[in-house]
């Protein structure tokens, strides 16, 4: 998903938080009643309309959007906010000019997109017509890239019921939202809202539309000229994706709220037809598939698995000469009495496309049989994990697993090396199991994984072992390293364990581990993913921990959910898992060779039979921004490219120095801790002063308020940082337009010298 980007397209990408749209005159063309009257469809061109023949008293204020505050015209009707004829906005989300609303307030509101775009759905029995939603669903998985599954015990789902209009709400907003569909509302009505719902807005609110179509003002019924803006003058920020679409099921017709029918639209192509209600057009797909661009489809791993809740593991390496990865996929099982670990080989990894033209997933392009490891395992349901890396120096990688047993009974984990990888997947021998002896281990049955990494620049890998575990009553992923391994996989010494923040559900939960550079500061970076149902559905998510130290193996520059500056706390990797305790885990590899890394999400699941899952979430890196001041064009610089704490932050002509290069990092309440890329430091207020005037300098990580900003939309393309501790923005001081011209913080005013452009640069 990319960063920091609304997507304006054929249909427009949801980003208002709660949002519903309202079709109330019956969409196939007959009568609909509200409050006892009946309202002729003709009235409206069958356009999107949440109070038909109703007006109210007009407004401006601040709509509390994902993106921050956002100016808007509004009408007040019925105790609601109703933003251009068909989006309903409780009035808690918009406030008035001068009433200055909590920064990061809409964090509350969960991300417009469906996680995965997995959408979970329930029919009620008493709505009439069911077929049509069958239909429509049909239609929308035929399609596109999204899934649509019957609701089990998910807590955020569709509710398709009966109503008085055609009406849904805009995005995944949070709980149960209703698509309601009138007796009238046809299965192409059900395949628009099903659009909304998925986070899709109308066509001709397009910041370009007058390049395309002519708005016949004088032919619109008083007092609904408001729904003929762009966002862009409605105040709204974005960007135009794909060419102009006509045939999108989500346009205006010609008679659109016209006068006794007349024309309000007129397409400047003749021709054309605009407003069909027949299915999703190539473009309409070409839109879900930039907002959904990080799915992919499920792809099975074949043969058999004795249990769903065997511990288990993925890795990708090279094995042999065709550039395409492979994967290996691992888990414990009994298929003969005696627990065992087994391994199977996915060949020449490959972007492939689905069967209905609706996207790509990543395959391997066979699969081997099951390759047996040796020595003893306690337990089938043991937290286990692989990983893979060249410890003896001679080009071919090691498979190292591990898993926690306590023959002796003490629970403790232990690890095994099979020697030097071959072509074939083969192993020439395994090692005897080693006692993994730093951190404790509660439980067998705890989730863990392991990672392989130099972190200490000496060409030696270390392991990084992690479990999670609950010796205080709190369920807690704790993490080690053993140093240095020798060449026969002896660990030399073992750090002191450290915590990941937050919470865990379970201490059976399965658990994932990777080391990577997530955010291109040359630091390697913790990857966890672990099962957990914090809102009732078991789902798989991962954290990244930043800037592993090369002494304690601790992470010292804290944990983000996600790359995405967007994400806070944990992020879905996959959101289809059925129990908390299955084997699952996590691995990083950069599948197209974009500079982004992917995430492969590895999980055992019980569908039909115990079967395992892997899914790609592709570029998962931090994305990398220069920051431009709109007054002089200059660009947020540390000066002379220091990597010292305390060093000022300036501006400078724009170069191509990582020291011009910031990362957003979301912090769980809803700001962004914004990191230099040379350094890995943190843009920081001296002393966490709240003066005007401030020094802004970079400084270790310390999660301080005084190093969160909220990054402020203005509604003109460009943003402002304001910092949470003293409400302030970063601001070039007198707007001098030199280079080195000092940044500092000052009270917030929207002037150009607080205002900057971001522009993604490459890692």
């Amino acid at each position: 998903m990319k960063a920091l980007k609304t997507l304006h397209s054929t249909l427009l990408a949801a980003s208002l938080g709660v949002l519903a749209v309202t079709t109330q005159a019956a969409c196939d063309g007959t009568a609909t009643v509200e409050n006892g009257t009946e309202t002729a469809p003709s009235t409206f061109g069958g356009a999107e309309l949440a109070y038909p023949g109703r007006s109210g008293v007009r407004r401006t204020g601040s709509l509390r959007t994902e993106q921050g505050p956002r100016p808007v015209a509004y009408e007040e009707i019925n105790g609601k906010a109703v933003i251009e004829g068909d989006i309903v906005v409780p009035l808690a989300l918009v406030t008035s000019p001068d009433e200055r609303s909590a920064s990061g307030a809409a964090r509350a509101y969960a991300s417009a997109r469906w996680p995965n775009g997995v959408v979970p759905y329930v029919i009620d029995s008493a709505l009439p017509s069911q077929s049509r939603v069958t239909d429509a669903i049909a239609h929308w998985t035929s399609k596109t890239n999204l899934r649509f599954v019957a609701r089990t015990t998910e807590s955020d789902y569709v509710r398709f019921a009966s109503g008085s209009g055609c009406s849904s709400s805009v995005g995944k907003v949070g709980g149960v939202q209703t698509i309601e569909l009138a007796s009238g509302c046809s299965t192409g009505n059900a395949i628009h809202e099903i659009g909304h719902a998925v986070g899709l807005w109308h066509e001709q609110m397009r910041a370009d539309r007058d390049s395309y179509v002519t708005i016949n003002w004088g032919n619109i019924q008083s007092g609904y000229s408001h729904n003929f803006q762009t966002y862009t003058a409605s105040g709204y920020d974005g960007l135009d994706v794909g060419a102009y679409d006509y045939g999108s099921i989500m346009h205006y017709s010609r008679d659109a709220f016209g006068i006794n029918g007349a024309e309000t639209i007129t397409p400047l192509t003749s021709g054309v037809t605009i407003g069909q209600r027949d299915g999703l057009s190539t473009r309409d797909l070409e839109s879900v598939r930039s907002i959904y661009d990080g799915v992919t489809e499920f792809s099975m791993v074949s043969g058999w698995w004795g249990s769903a809740n065997a511990g288990g593991g993925i890795a990708v390496t090279q094995l042999d000469s065709d550039p395409r990865p492979e994967l290996i996929a691992f888990h414990v099982d009994d298929p003969s009495g005696g627990n065992n670990g087994y391994y199977r080989i996915g060949w020449n990894v490959s972007n492939v496309a689905l069967s209905n033209g609706a996207g790509t997933k990543y395959q391997p392009t066979s699969w081997s049989g099951p390759y047996s490891i040796g020595g003893w395992w306690g337990n089938s349901t043991s937290g286990a994990g692989i990983a893979v890396g060249d410890l003896n120096g001679n080009g071919r990688p090691e498979l190292i697993v591990v898993h926690v047993d306590a023959p002796s009974g003490q629970d403790t984990t232990w690890y095994r090396i099979g020697w030097d990888l071959t072509t074939s997947g083969t192993v020439t021998s395994w090692s005897a199991p080693y006692a993994f002896t730093g951190g404790f281990h509660g439980s067998s049955t705890s989730g863990a994984d392991v990672a392989l990494a130099d972190l200490n620049g000496n060409g030696k890998l270390d392991m990084v072992v992690a479990t999670v575990d609950n010796p205080d009553g709190a369920n807690t992923i704790y993490y080690s390293v053993g140093w240095d391994l020798s060449t026969s996989g002896a660990i030399s010494s073992y750090s002191a364990a450290s915590t990941k923040p937050g919470w865990v559900g379970n201490t059976t939960a399965d658990l994932g581990l990777d080391v990577a550079d997530m955010d291109g500061n040359g630091r390697p970076d913790l990857v966890v993913s672990w099962v957990d149902d914090p809102s009732g559905d078991d789902t798989h998510v991962y954290e990244v921990g930043y800037d592993l130290s090369s002494s304690t193996g601790a992470v010292t520059s804290g944990w983000s959910g996600s790359g995405s500056a967007k994400e806070t706390t944990a992020r879905t990797l996959n959101a289809r898992v059925g129990e908390t305790t299955q084997g699952a885990d996590v691995a990083v590899y950069d599948f197209d060779n974009n500079g982004s890394k992917d995430l492969v999400s590895f999980h055992i699941d019980h569908v039909a039979d115990n079967t395992g899952y892997i899914s790609v979430l592709k570029d998962q890196s931090d994305k990398m921004y220069r920051l431009a001041f709109k007054h002089s064009g200059k660009v947020m610089d540390v000066m002379n490219a220091s990597t010292d704490s305390g060093v000022e932050i300036q501006q400078w002509s724009a170069g191509g120095g990582d020291n011009q290069k910031f990362a957003f990092r979301a912090t769980p309440d809803g700001y962004y801790f914004v990191v230099a890329k040379h350094s890995g430091k943190c843009v920081d207020i001296l002393n966490a002063s709240t003066a005007e005037g401030a020094k802004v300098q970079q400084w270790d990580w310390n999660g301080s308020d005084a190093q969160k900003f909220s990054l402020v939309n203005l509604g003109d393309g460009s943003h402002s940082l304001r910092a949470k501790h003293s409400g302030k923005c970063l601001d070039v001081y007198a707007f001098n337009q030199q280079d080195g011209g000092s940044i500092l913080q000052w009270t917030c005013n929207g002037y150009d010298n607080q205002k900057l452009l971001l522009t993604q640069v490459t890692n």
